[in-house]
This record gives C-alpha cells, structure tokens and sequence, in this order.
C-alpha cells in the first residue's frame, strides 16, 4: 500500500486507462527531493499499464554534457520504426543519436521525429513513455521531449514526467498538465514511519514527522541516523532541514562509514556517465582497486547492478556521494573514466573536470566535442563544453574564438545574460577576422533586450570598419542586421539609408547577401509607397528564390511573400507556399509561424477564412511552443482579425490584446500595428464604433509615424473611416480618406481605390450615391476581396434604404448577406439581414449553422489538407503526426459534417481548400 497517496494513484490510474481508449496525455509530477514521485509513478504502471509497451529514460546529473544522451535512452527501443518517418526527421534522429555523422538539420526536427516514433510505435499498442528526473536531462533531450509533450495529438501515447521542484534549471511547463506532490498528512506520515520504525516513541515519530514536513524518503532514510539518545526521545533532533539536505546528511553518515577503498570505488561510480559497469570496472582497475571493492556498499544496499549498469538507491545518495568527496579526489575519479571512455565526447568531459589549470590538449579535446554538439544541434550542450574549453585555454587566441563560439551557443539557446558575459571575455582576445562576429552577436543580443538605438551604433560601426578594410561580406551581412532594428524604431528613412549600403557591399561581395538586401530594400520602398513601380524587381526575384536554401531565410523571403499580395497575390502565394512546403519537408518547425501567418492573412483577404483561422491557429501554436514571443504577438493579431470577422468577440479581442502586449514589449511598432487593427475590427464587429475609432486611430498614428504609404500592409482604412462616420466624426472621416485618397494614389491598389470610393459614397450626397458605388464595386472587380466587396453592397444598400430607395437597396443588400454568410461573417451578416428586412426584403431564416464550425482548429487543419487533395500520410508528414492518428480525426470530421467520402468533404470545403 501507498501511505497517503491514494487520490494521486486513482488520478494516474485514470490516465494511463484512457490510452487504452484511443485519449493521448502528458503529465508532470513535480515536489520536493524524496516526496515521492518517482514511487508514485511506479506504483501506478503496476497497477495499470498491463499490456502497454512502456520507454523509460532518467536524467543524470553525469550527463548533462552529451546532447541527446536522455533522449536516446528513451527512444532506442523506437529505432527500427525511424525508416517509417520523412526523411528530414530520421537523418536528424541519426544525426542527433550519432548513428550518422552530424548533418544539418532545423533543431526542431528530432523534437518532431520522437514525435513521429512515438505515434507510429502506438499504431501497434498503447505506449507510456515514462521520464524520471526531467530536471537533469541534457537540455537537448529535456527540450525535445517537453516539446513532444506539447504536442501528444498520437491517440494511444501517454507521457509520464518528475522533475524535482528547485532545481535547476528552471524548466518551461507552460502547457502541460501538472501533479504537485507535497509531503504526507501526519496520519500517513505516522504510519509510514512506524512500517519501517515501529519501536520510535510517539513523540520522537511526531517530531520526525513535523522536522520533515511529511517528506518520505526523509521519514524512511532518517531514523537510521539517529543517535541512540534521539531514538529514545532523551535528547531533541536537530533544527528542521530542507528534506533533500537532511537525507543528503543520513547518506553521507551511510557512506562514511564504509572502508575508504569503497568509498572510492563509489565516487568513481557518481562520476560514471550513464552508470555502465564495464567502464567502471576499467576505471577501477586504472586505479589498483580490487574487484569485489564495492561489495560493502553492495551489502549496504546503497548501490545494485541492473541490466549492465551500476545503479544507487536514490538519486539523492549518488549526489551526496560525488558532493562530499574533495575536489582532488573527484579529479582523480574523473582522470581514471577520462582514460577508459570509449566515447571522445564522455572522455572529453571526464578530463575537463580532472585538469586542475589550463590544459591545451583538453581544452581542444573540449572544443572537438562542443562542435560536435553544435553539429547535433545540441546548443546548450555546446555552449558549455566551449565555455569550458575557454578556461582551459593557454593561448589568448584561442581562448577568445572559444569564449565566442559559447556566447554564440548560449545566444541560439536563449541564454542572453551567459552569452553577454561570455562575449566580454572574448572580445579583447579575438582577431581581427573574428571581430564582425563579435559585433553582429552584440548587436543581435541589444535588439533582444529592446535596445535598437545601442544594435544601430555596434552594428554600423563594425560594417564601416569592414568595408574599409575590403571585407564586404561581413559589412553587408552586419548591415543587414541592423536593418532589423530600424523596423523595430519605425526610422523608415534611416531604413533606406542602412539598405543601401547594404546593397552597395552585397554586389562587391556577391552571393545571396546580394539578393536578400535587394528583398529587404525592395521590401522598404514598397511599404513607403513606391509599390507600382516594382512590379517588374517582384518578376525578376520570384525565380530565384525556389533555387535557394531557405533554411534561416524565412524573414526575409517570408516578406517578400507579403509585400507580393500587395500588388500580385498569386505570386506572393506561390512564395509562401514555397516556403512552407520546404520547411515542412525539412521539418524545420520553428521557421513556420512567419510563413503560416503570411499565408493566413492572404486567406483572409481573399476570402478562405476557415483556412486563414487553421494558419492562423497553427502559428500561435507553434510560435508559443519554441518560445517566439515577438513573432507570437504577430500570429495572434492574425488570428484575432479572423476571429473578429467571424463574431468571437471575447477570443479575439483576449488574442489581440495579447498581441499588443507581446509586440509593444518588444519594442515591435511595425508588428504592434497589425495589433492595434485587429482590436479596431473587434469592435467595429461587436457594434462598438467609439472603441473601433479610438483602436484604429492609434493604428492610423503609428503608421504614419513608421512612414507605411502602402495601405495594403496593414488593412485597416475602410475600418478607421467607417467607424469615424458612424460615431459622426465627419471632419476627422474626411481627413483618414483624403490621406488614404493620397496612397492609393501613389502605390496604385485596387483595395485602396475600392475604399477610398467606398468612404466617398458613405460621406458624399445623395446624387453621389450611386457613382461612388458603381467604382468602389468596379475596383473590387480586381482586387479579390469578398468580405470588402460585400461590405461596400451593404453600405450602398444602407445608404439607399435611408434615402428611402427601398427597392433599390434590396438587390445590394442580398448580395451582401449572401457574401457574409458564405464567409461564416456573422455580426455583418445580421446586419444586412437587419437592413434587408428594414428594406422591405424577405429575410432568410438563419439555418443551421456551418458544419466546418463544429469542428475544433486540429480538425479543420487536417479536414482542409485533405480537401486539398493530401494523402493520410502526406498530412500526417506536414504535421508531424501518424497515418493512424489522421484517419481518427478524418472520422470525427466526417461525423461532424455528415460527409461520407473525401470527395464530399472537399466539396463542401472547396472554396477555403
């Protein structure tokens, strides 16, 4: 029996039942050193996971420099199913595994392929895959599999974490379900100490109980290391201790008391990478100890031999052997495993925590490793193993090249305050070669911490140093760096000035720094108006792109995409398609949520609003899961503008303003804006035009400020004119449309001239009427916008109805209710039928509602990738799930839209597939 924790044990039972039901879930549990979670965890498989096929894997404080050491332990058994993953996926689980020589590969994609393995092994029977002291796990590991506990949609896998509460590092839960462990009431606290002690006095078990808080593993390891006095009850415990440091004290009394040769012998076996027997016994030989020298320890049940590994009872004691011992004796235990390692990384690391002082020869042992490391996308690993090699360095240079390729590590990793302290250590040793990656890595790490103006000043001043000295390259690269940081201030004519430079080094030095300063300056005189003259640089560069490597190229060709739509949406969609057709074959997860909102706004605009909220909805996804917040704030103001057309008020208007939130944190004005618009057109929606007014001026404002004379790049004018008109702000409606009137002019767009018309109609008189609606319709005849189309039928309709044109308003007004119901545009769909019925019209009955809206983001993803003609497979690969697990979902998407066959469900789903 389990003292104390029987609604814990139904909890899990429950779980780990429901996967033989087809239901996926990952759960943490988490509680202080010795509260019982790993116990807990055991207790419940035996209980309830007959028939289950179960992966382990534990974190090792030993192995925290090997990237993917964790990951493997768990997956091995998997390894045969990886022929069955794309291609992308298993190269990196090889690379990854180093079962291949390192390749490159986006860092999400082994995330994904444990993904893919886990649901494919699942095909078969129900999998629980159980991971015991998360906290030390590699960080590749701990990522990948936190990822992948994200992300459980695979029916049939469960994820059983622990990780201890405290230790480092702090670990990012946001998204899982938790179980938080707390020491035993004093009823099952007493009873589990007087199991194990039943001659304690009932004052000393109190007193046990209360020193210890209820803690287990403290109430069965203490009691042992009593004195005789403190057993009787005649003389007090000690002061209460953190029950982790009072069971690391019985321990260490445990291990004194053995000879020292088996002390030793025990130290060696703390350090021991993964616990193998075989390098234990070479490194104990190393060092003259006879075999049976742990049989002590063996008899004092502190240590076990299971299936070739040496194993302590506890964690807790493992670290209290290693941390008591003297630092000399800890080297030394390291040099004798440094010698037997048959791993170059292992023995790398085993001769980095023996040297004393600066050893070249480690250090560069050190560096092959972290390269390794990187090689595997292992960054964190790699930035350790490079911080240490740095210490270890006796030549200046080289310690300064080391220091900068941890700070480096540490910087994709997302350790900025590490990377800055790391890059002040390497910047008086580097050389001159190295010095435009020190800056560029300064001027990344300003714009991260909201510091533009400070990236500006590094940036600059490292390009004009390396233009001068002939190193063009470097200067365009660090130009277009801080190209960034101008769309962060919203300084469009510093923009243009730092591009052009840009350009003028990228064609000296050629490659492809010669075509991503010509994107990004195309990109900057289409937003500050100069669209209708570049419709020729769109055709010269679209064909070059698809003969490109887009990998780390999603910024810059994911704006060429959007600033396509602007004046050519068919090629702007070949573009993001392109992209996101790469990265997902690449299983490049993290360059995704860019591209996907891209294409979600081109959805919106033209009228696919069911796909546009699937994008949307993936974006935000996956953007919180890697941790994008500025690029997050973008993907929720998408998702928000969708959600407002559709009538979700409270969704979108919560989306939107996270999305401010997340942009204005980041000093992001350009990416605010699109924030500022969605909450403009959540009000407009919600018949709240004062708020829409306030919402969409300080959008207006800001994009004046940014210097934007592109309408196109934030929708947002017929919305600001419309609201101004309806709150009676007449004076202030005529000047958003003049100033409108003045763009579209300039850039030329057919949405702009449709609404700059539209305005006309809604401020001018009533001969005007007619005239500026047969032009704003004339223009929406090119710009392919249903939903702004059928907003002009029903202001034109809602004109005419108030001049008493009654008959004349109803054919506009039946065209545009039948336009917002086709578009799922409920809030303006009630309005037209409000105004047709006004009119004189029959207003329909509003029918059931659309059989797409029953189905949840998931579902609608897969439902449309199938509409679009995608295998179950071929979806599956896109997102990163298993064949079995898309025909459950094609069966609730049937179920829920009463079709019987892929053919009907793309017909019903045609105009948004």
């Amino acid at each position: 029996m389990l003292e104390g924790r029987t609604e814990e044990v139904a909890q899990l039972d429950e779980r780990i039942h429901s996967l033989r039901d087809g239901a996926a879930f990952a759960l943490l549990v988490r509680g202080e050193a010795g509260v019982g979670k790993s116990t807990l965890i055991e207790r419940a498989l035996a209980d309830g996971a007959h028939g289950m096929r179960i992966l382990r894997a534990r974190g090792h404080e030993s192995d925290t420099e090997i990237p993917y050491a964790g990951l493997l332990e768990l997956a091995a058994p998997l390894l045969p199913l990886r022929g069955a993953l794309p291609q992308a996926q298993r190269a990196a689980i090889e690379s990854a595994f180093a079962l291949e020589p390192p390749t490159p590969h986006d860092r999400l994609a082994v995330p994904a392929g444990l993904l893919g393995l886990l649901a494919r092994a699942a095909e078969r029977q129900p999998l629980l895959a159980v991971v015991d002291d998360v906290h030390w796990l590699d960080d590749a590991s701990r990522d990948a599999i936190l990822f992948a506990a994200r992300r459980l949609f695979a029916g049939g896998v469960g994820m059983l974490l622990a990780a201890r509460d405290g230790a480092a590092p702090a670990l990012d839960l946001t998204g899982l379900d938790e179980l938080s462990l707390t020491g035993l009431d004093t009823t099952s606290a007493l009873a589990l100490l007087h199991r194990d002690a039943s001659q304690l006095p009932r004052s000393v078990a109190e007193a046990l109980v209360n020193a210890t808080a209820g803690n287990p593993l403290a109430l069965i390891e203490l009691p042992s290391a009593l004195t005789p006095a403190q057993l009787c009850g005649d003389a007090p415990l000690t002061d209460p201790l953190p029950a982790s440091a009072a069971v690391e004290r019985a321990y260490a009394r445990q291990v004194a008391e053995l000879p020292p040769p088996t002390r030793t012998a025990l130290l060696v076996a703390a350090a021991l990478h993964r616990g193998r027997v075989d390098l234990l016994t070479a490194a104990l030989r190393r060092l003259e100890l006879p075999e049976d020298v742990l049989a002590p320890a063996e008899q004092a049940r502190i240590v076990t031999e299971r299936d070739g590994d040496v194993v302590f009872r506890h964690p807790l004691l493992r670290a209290a052997v290693y941390h008591a011992a003297p630092s000399s004796e800890r080297r030394s235990a390291h040099a004798a495993l440094g010698a037997v390692a048959t791993d170059p990384r292992v023995r790398a690391w085993h001769l980095a925590h023996a040297a004393s002082g600066a050893d070249e020869e480690v250090a560069a042992a050190l560096e092959a490793a972290a390269r390794d490391a990187r090689a595997r996308q292992g960054h964190a690993e790699a930035a350790r193993a490079f911080a240490r090699a740095a210490e270890l360095s006796t030549d200046p240079a080289a310690q300064g090249r080391r220091a900068l390729d941890a700070a480096q590590e540490h910087a994709v990793a997302g350790h900025v305050a590490t990377a800055l302290t790391l890059l002040e250590t390497a910047a008086p040793s580097v050389g001159e070669e190295l010095r435009p990656a020190v800056a560029r890595l300064r001027g990344n790490l300003a714009m991260r911490r909201g510091e533009p103006l400070a990236a500006q000043r590094i940036l600059e001043g490292e390009a004009q140093r390396a233009a001068a000295a002939g190193d063009h390259a470097s200067a365009a690269v660090l130009l277009l760096e801080s190209s960034i940081s101008y769309t962060m201030t919203g300084d469009q004519n510093g923009m243009f000035s730092v591009l052009e430079r840009a350009s003028a080094s990228a064609e000296i030095a050629g490659g492809q720094a010669a075509l991503i300063t010509r994107i990004m300056s195309m990109v900057s005189r289409m937003v500050a108006g100069e669209t209708a003259t570049l419709a020729g640089e769109l055709t010269a560069i679209e064909p070059q792109l698809a003969a490109l490597d887009l990998t780390g190229l999603g910024e810059p060709v994911g704006l060429f995409a959007q600033a396509a739509t602007w004046s050519d949406p068919a090629c702007g969609e070949r573009v993001v398609e392109l992209l996101i057709s790469r990265y997902r074959d690449a299983s490049a997860i993290g360059a995704l949520p860019f591209p996907l909102t891209v294409r979600a706004m081109l959805h919106e605009r033209r009228g696919r609003w069911a796909a546009a909220e699937a994008d949307a909805e993936e974006a935000v996804r996956l953007a919180r899961e890697i941790d994008q917040a500025t690029i997050s704030g973008f993907c929720l103001s998408t998702l928000a503008l969708v959600e407002a057309g559709h009538g979700r008020a409270e969704r979108a208007r919560r989306h939107a303003r996270e999305g401010l939130e997340l942009t204005e944190r980041a000093k992001a004005l350009n990416l605010g804006t699109y924030a500022l618009a969605a909450l403009g057109r959540v009000e407009l929606a919600a018949d709240r035009p004062e708020l829409a007014a306030d919402w969409l001026g300080q959008a207006d404002e800001r994009a004046r400020r940014l210097g934007w004379r592109e309408p196109n790049v934030v929708q947002f004018a017929g919305d600001h004119v419309e609201a101004l008109v309806r709150v009676g702000r007449t004076e202030d409606a005529v000047a958003a449309l003049e100033r409108l009137a003045a763009d579209a002019e300039l850039t030329g767009g057919a949405w702009a001239h449709a609404i700059v018309e539209r305005g006309r109609m809604l401020l001018g008189g009533p001969d005007e009427i007619d005239t500026h609606a047969a032009a704003a319709l004339a223009w929406h005849e090119r710009d392919g916008q249903p939903f702004e189309r059928a907003r002009t039928e029903l202001a034109w309709g809602e004109r005419l109805r108030r001049r008493r044109r009654r008959m004349d308003a109803r054919a506009p007004l039946e065209r545009a209710l039948a336009s917002f119901r086709a578009l799922g545009a409920e809030p303006w769909a009630r309005r037209a039928a409000d105004e047709l019925a006004a009119a004189g019209g029959t207003r329909p009955d509003d029918g059931p509602p659309r059989g797409r809206d029953e189905l949840s983001p998931h579902e609608l993803k897969v439902a449309l990738m199938v509409a679009h003609g995608m295998t179950n497979r071929e979806v599956a690969a896109a997102l990163f799930l298993s064949p079995k697990t898309i025909e459950r979902h094609l069966s609730r998407i049937y179920r829920k839209l009463d079709v019987r066959s892929r053919t009907e469900l793309a017909r019903l789903l045609a105009a948004d597939a």
